[in-house]
Parts: C-alpha cells; sequence; structure tokens
C-alpha cells in the first residue's frame, strides 16, 4: 500500500495503520473514510482474479475554479482477505469541497501519470462520468477504469455522516462498493 499525504494528515494515518479506532477519530475532530469490496467477480470473463487493484485519490479544493490540491493516494488491492480500506482524515476547514476518485488499475501506468491527467482535466471528465460517456472517458484514462468521482461539499464532510454506494459495469469490469465517511 502506498500513501502520499500532507504532513496534517499523516497523524491520522498513523492512528488507522496502528489499529485506532472510530471513537479516537471523533475525539480528534476527523472523519473516518471507509470503502468496502461488496462484490469482486471484477469481470465476466471466467479468468478473472478476482482482484480489483485500485487507487484511490482524494483531493480539496477552494473553490470550482480552484486547482486541486492533493490530499491522498493510495494504492489498495481489494481482494477476499482484504475487502475493506480504512483511513482517518481530518474535517474540512480550509476548502469548500472534496474531490473522491477511485480508478481500477487495469494498466502499468505510473500513479502520477494518472494523477496528472485527472488534475488538469477533472472538470471535463467529471462531465463525462455525469452522463455516462465511457468511451470519453477512455480517452482520458485508457484501460484503467474510473470507479468513481464522486464531490463532497465542506458541509457534508463535517458531519461526518454521509454513505453511498458504487456499483454498475465499466468495460467489461463489474464492481460494488460501499463508501462511508463517519
Amino acid at each position: 500500500m502506498h500513501y502520499m499525504l500532507p504532513e496534517k494528515i499523516f497523524p491520522f494515518v498513523l492512528m488507522i495503520m496502528a489499529g485506532g479506532s472510530a471513537d479516537s477519530f471523533a475525539e480528534n475532530d476527523s472523519c473516518l473514510l471507509n470503502i468496502k469490496a461488496v462484490d469482486l467477480t471484477e469481470d465476466m470473463s471466467t479468468l478473472s482474479t478476482q482482484n480489483d487493484e485500485m487507487l484511490i485519490l482524494l483531493y480539496a479544493q477552494a473553490d470550482t475554479l480552484s486547482p486541486l490540491i492533493p490530499i491522498l493516494s493510495a494504492n489498495h488491492t481489494f481482494q477476499k482477505d482484504s475487502m475493506t480500506f480504512s483511513l482517518g482524515l481530518p474535517k474540512p476547514d480550509e476548502f469548500s469541497r472534496l474531490l473522491l476518485l477511485l480508478v481500477e488499475m487495469d494498466s502499468y501506468k505510473a500513479d502520477e501519470q494518472i494523477d496528472a491527467v485527472l488534475r488538469i482535466h477533472h472538470a471535463e471528465i467529471y462531465r463525462r462520468k455525469r452522463e455516462e460517456d465511457r468511451a470519453g472517458i477512455v480517452k482520458f484514462l485508457g484501460d484503467d477504469d474510473l470507479i468513481g468521482f464522486n464531490i463532497f461539499d465542506r458541509e457534508q464532510l463535517q458531519k461526518c455522516k454521509l454513505e453511498f454506494s458504487l456499483n454498475g459495469y465499466f468495460l467489461l469490469d463489474k464492481y460494488e462498493y460501499r463508501i462511508s465517511f463517519r
């Protein structure tokens, strides 16, 4: 697992990796991001590995016209013995929204290459995701699958009670994930 985090978030990462509880995050005025794989069939192929190699990216943004500020870049392989990814994050103070992106890595591109494409073209990619324009997304990401692209405003995250599901098909991959901030 690989993390890239700003200094003020690093103590929360250490707490979760050391087995910190959700209660300890509430006491520290933070949220717990939890991503749970529900269906690992990965694709409709009988040759499926039943693994989802996921790049999890979290960005902050001061307003809709500001550049994206990287908060988190993490790799996690969801598989039968590792169905959940959790990470403590501070509640938003200095930005108006957070962008959470989940990219299933089907190619051998470097994370930095995916990050650069997403940061430059995030508005266009988000529009194409909302319009379910898969061919348009493939222009930017190639073989890698954009599983989720969610935007949360400060008010939503300050409550730290947010749950939703991501499910569907992208190219040949079937997916289902439950995501929560608490």
